[in-house]
């Protein structure tokens, strides 16, 4: 039988809500109902990928697990401190069989198919066969918003964040359990360049993939979307690279008004100033050296410096607006629907760590280190 990364992975979810267990018969019923729900939800619409969403991924998916092309850098990515997986973990691709390579490569697709079907759901898009748009051009526009999302996809509520990490738990294993088997070393840390992060991106690249469907970018929008992107990548390359000088945070100024003389009103109106936020936020997080809350008081000062007011938190957290410019006609009710699960359920390694999504695109919302009060 053919492989269907969507279908694999729908099964691997529906696995995943079925591993959850409770302390009582009650709470597991409980749980039996929300998984019973969610699966009522999503097959109530067809769920496939589109010619062109299949056409995309099997490329982003074959660069990914190319461990022959020389250098780290993987589509999408303006610098290497994002590596492409196979690269990162070369002489363990490499060395694999072509049974292992070919389960690792399927692992992928099915976590990116996973970030897809969410996407579709959550947002309670329209079937994917009315999609008309070209491979080509859903390619084109689809690459460099990986690692530059123009949409906010960030959870809405504790509730969401819980769901949405079960499903991404639940297709990121498989990946780690290939690679690591196969005799690499994973990394779940933080860091922008580590596993964790890269499947991270992963599974975001699926969510724009059929948000991108659904409301494609102008050209505007796309020219926004690349200019951020190397101006940021061009910044953050001095700021990390371990063979350059560090840029000193506070030359968040310098990024601005470079990007700003490129592309004049990039950060006008309400779209441009939630990305001159998250540009400055994220530049000065990555260039400020020290521990966390070193970090969010550089990070605070110099939002403030640029205008906005804010507040640290207790947490090492901070919600920062994205370019909301996906904004869904109604909620999903099977979000809102689903019976209250049990407050002392044991959900084995699929919530929190170390399954836990990362999303460190520094342009992406999700990624919260200060709480923005007033702007």
């Amino acid at each position: 039988m053919p492989f269907d990364p969507v279908a694999d992975a729908i099964t691997s979810v529906f696995a995943a809500y079925k591993a959850l267990d409770a302390d009582s018969e009650e709470r597991r019923e409980q749980l039996r109902q929300i998984a019973s729900v969610t699966e009522t939800s999503v097959n109530a619409s067809p769920r496939s990928l589109s010619d062109a969403a299949a056409f995309c991924l099997d490329r982003y998916v074959d660069a990914e697990l190319d461990y022959q092309t020389a250098g780290d850098r993987g589509l999408g990515r303006m610098t290497d401190h994002i590596r492409r997986l196979a690269a990162k973990h070369r002489d363990v691709v490499r060395a694999m069989n072509s049974q292992t390579r070919l389960g690792l490569r399927r692992a992928v697709a099915r976590h990116v198919a996973c970030g897809y079907v969410w996407a579709a759901w959550r947002y309670e898009l329209e079937p994917e066969s009315s999609v008309s748009m070209s491979s080509d051009a859903l390619l084109s526009m689809w690459v460099p918003a990986i690692y530059s999302p123009p949409f906010d996809v960030k959870t809405q509520s504790s509730d969401e964040d819980d769901i949405k990490t079960l499903w991404f738990s639940s297709t990121c294993k498989p990946i780690h359990d290939v690679l690591v088997g196969a005799g690499a070393t994973w990394d779940f840390s933080e860091t922008v360049g580590s596993d964790q992060a890269i499947v991270t991106h992963y599974f975001t690249a699926g969510m724009l993939l059929r948000m991108l469907e659904h409301r494609p970018l102008t050209v505007t929008e796309r020219l926004g979307v690349v200019t951020g992107l190397t101006f940021l990548s061009r910044q953050s390359s001095a700021a990390i690279s371990a063979n350059r000088q560090k840029r000193d945070w506070r030359d968040w100024r310098s990024l601005i008004n470079g990007m700003d003389s490129i592309n004049p009103g990039f950060f006008s109106g309400i779209e441009g100033r939630d990305s001159l936020i998250t540009t400055i936020a994220a530049f000065v997080w990555n260039a400020a050296e020290g521990d966390i809350e070193f970090k969010k008081r550089c990070v605070a000062t110099a939002l403030e410096e640029a205008g906005f007011r804010v507040r640290l938190r207790e947490t090492d957290t901070i919600d920062l607006p994205g370019l909301d410019l996906f904004t869904p006609t109604k909620a999903n009710s099977a979000l809102s629907n689903q019976p209250a699960a049990p407050t002392d359920v044991s959900r084995a390694s699929y919530y929190g760590s170390p399954w836990c999504p990362v999303f460190a695109s520094p342009f992406s919302s999700t990624r919260r280190l200060l709480e923005l009060i007033q702007h």
